[in-house]
Order: structure tokens, then C-alpha cells, then sequence
């Protein structure tokens, strides 16, 4: 063996392969060759053009399919997807469950970070119509906060609809997505904190649902961005 040659050359598996042909369309995805509605290379020409085998194209499709990121028509093809999609979030769920270290407080402070742009993007990009329906589903929340026995779950359920809607008004789909991500991967937290609200402080959660509400309604985005950090208290994400 050449003095080059010391370390140990370990043989490529079929799941390596089948990962290469994943990095392969994903490259040709993000140099604009693929573009979203594209129609792919058929089973064959992906076979041949790549030098690999039918079945490990057949495997990278079926992953990339699971991951919203192609579609299978029937009797026309396969398709790049448009747009943003849950299934292309979930591996980043899966990634941040099982991050090792301190990664409740990055999740805290990403979230605390997102909902602060959703509300300057929502300023910007407001009209009569998105703030009606705004103020309905304001009003539904607020209406099971102030009454006498509120239920977690609708009370839940209701938050989430009301910062949704204001992810809506951004009239940003990514923004959106990570809003509906971040919702879910701070399920638990959320409800707990909540749940203690509820019990103990409820008129923060009036208030500070009440100032966001105003800060979409009454803010200019040129004047306001300093201040929306004031909105979101720190501790209402837990510790």
C-alpha cells in the first residue's frame, strides 16, 4: 500500500448510493436545473446519466416523495413540489427532538425571535380584510379566557388559531410553516405554561395577546419594530 494510502477505504453500500442520487437531484434542484413543477428524469435516465441502479434511484425517489419534496402522478410522472409543505419540516422535528444539550432554551429563544418577525411582516403586509378576520378570532380567544371556567384544550387551541392567523397575514408561506413547527415542538411547554396561567395569571394572558393583537392592528412597521420585543414576555415560553 502507498504511503497515500494508510487509512482504510471502506466499500460504498447500497445506502450510501441511494443517498448520492438524493444529493445529486438535490443539487440540481438548488442550481435552478429542477425548478418546482419540473418534471424529473425518468427511472431509466436517472439510472444511466447517474451509473447507478434502477432500484437505488427507485429508494432515492420513494425518500424524497416521504419527504414532500416530489410527487408521483399517476401516468404522467414524477414532479418537483411547489411550495412549502409539513412533510419537509418534519425531519427538522426530528432533528431538534433529539438534539442533545440545552436545545429547549434555542428552541425558546428561536421561537420568541419568529413570532417578533411574524408580527413585523404582518404590520407591513396588513389589509382591511385579513384584520377582520384578526379580530374575530381575537375576539373567539379572548372570549374563552375571560370566561368563568375556561378550557385548557380550547383555550390551546384558540392561541394557536389567533398566531396562526397573524403568520397568515405575513403573507409568507415559510413563516407559516416554521410558525406551525415551532407550535408543535413546544406542544408540552406551551400547555403547561398555560395551564399555570390559567390558574394563577390569567390577565397576562389577556393583556399580552390584547398588546400583539393592537401591535397588528394599530402598528407601523417603520415606528414599531423597537417596541415588538416588549410584546412577548420571556417566561411565557416556560424555563
Amino acid at each position: 500500500m502507498s504511503a497515500g494510502m494508510e487509512y482504510t477505504l471502506k466499500p460504498i453500500g447500497q445506502q450510501s448510493v441511494v443517498w448520492n442520487v438524493i444529493d445529486q437531484l438535490t443539487q440540481a434542484m438548488t442550481m435552478g436545473k429542477l425548478r418546482p413543477g419540473d418534471k424529473i428524469p425518468t427511472e431509466t435516465e436517472l439510472s444511466e446519466s447517474l451509473q447507478v441502479s434502477r432500484n437505488s434511484v427507485r429508494e432515492a425517489v420513494k425518500i424524497l416523495v416521504a419527504y414532500g419534496i416530489l410527487e408521483i402522478r399517476r401516468a404522467e410522472g414524477t414532479f418537483i413540489r411547489s411550495g412549502v409543505s409539513q412533510q419537509m419540516l418534519n425531519p427538522l422535528i426530528y432533528g431538534i427532538m433529539f438534539t442533545q444539550g440545552d436545545s429547549y432554551r434555542q428552541l425558546k429563544e428561536f421561537r420568541q425571535m419568529i413570532e417578533i418577525a411574524a408580527l413585523r411582516l404582518a404590520i407591513r403586509h396588513k389589509t382591511e380584510e385579513k384584520l377582520a378576520e384578526l379580530k374575530q378570532v381575537f375576539e373567539d380567544f379572548i372570549q374563552e379566557l375571560v370566561a368563568e371556567s375556561p378550557s385548557l384544550e380550547v383555550v390551546m387551541q384558540k392561541d394557536m388559531a389567533f398566531h396562526m392567523e397573524i403568520a397568515a397575514i405575513s403573507d409568507n408561506v415559510l413563516m407559516q410553516e416554521v410558525s406551525r413547527l415551532l407550535f408543535t415542538l413546544t406542544t408540552a411547554k406551551r400547555t403547561e405554561v398555560t395551564k399555570r396561567l390559567l390558574e394563577h395569571d390569567r390577565h397576562y394572558l389577556i393583556e399580552s395577546h390584547t398588546r400583539t393583537y393592537e401591535a397588528v392592528v394599530h402598528g407601523d412597521s417603520r415606528t414599531c419594530e423597537d417596541q415588538l420585543e416588549a410584546v412577548i414576555r420571556p417566561d411565557y415560553y416556560g424555563d
